[in-house]
């Protein structure tokens, strides 16, 4: 019995929380590939490449994917985006899902991503494999990470006790 696998492309400047909070039910593996800040368009695409293919040499079906865009700002990127879409669509199970993310406020790859769905949807479709696109709110910094900690005072009566 082969496994299931669940495939998350996560691009340079996309949205860090938003896979995060997605859960992996049904899914045996939950592979996250994620773009270091020094990783051109093309090497990381090339790693993506590698691990769908390392994962179907070791038994797996990849039977999701998402893929979580960073801004659409040059054409590298966008080629590599295609590129990787094009790659995973052909090594993903058949009935498989595809959805690609997109900043919620980042209208231009909203629009590549639309583009991309309406050229490869026909291949898809041939293979059963159910496509979407959504869109990820824009996250708000809090500005409780750059908070300074605070002592409370007692803390060290407390763990003065179990000495």
């Amino acid at each position: 019995m082969s496994r299931r696998a669940r495939l998350t492309v996560l691009e340079l400047g996309a949205s860090p929380t938003a896979w995060a909070s997605c859960h992996a039910l049904g899914a045996d593996d939950w592979i996250v590939v994620a773009q270091q800040r020094d990783e051109g368009a093309p090497a990381f695409t090339e790693r993506v490449r590698h691990r769908a293919e390392r994962l179907l040499r070791e038994g797996a079906q990849i039977e999701s994917v998402d893929v979580y865009a960073g801004p659409a700002d040059d054409r590298v990127r966008s080629a590599a985006r295609r590129e990787v879409v094009q790659e995973l669509s052909g090594q993903m199970a058949v009935g498989g899902r595809l959805t690609l993310w997109s900043g919620s406020n980042d209208t231009s790859a909203d629009q590549e991503l639309a583009a991309i769905l309406a050229h490869f949807g026909p291949i898809l479709a041939e293979r059963q494999i159910a496509v979407n696109h959504q869109a990820c709110e824009a996250e708000e910094r809090s500005g409780v990470r750059h908070a300074i900690p605070t002592r409370q005072s007692g803390a060290d009566d407390e763990l003065d006790s179990f000495g």
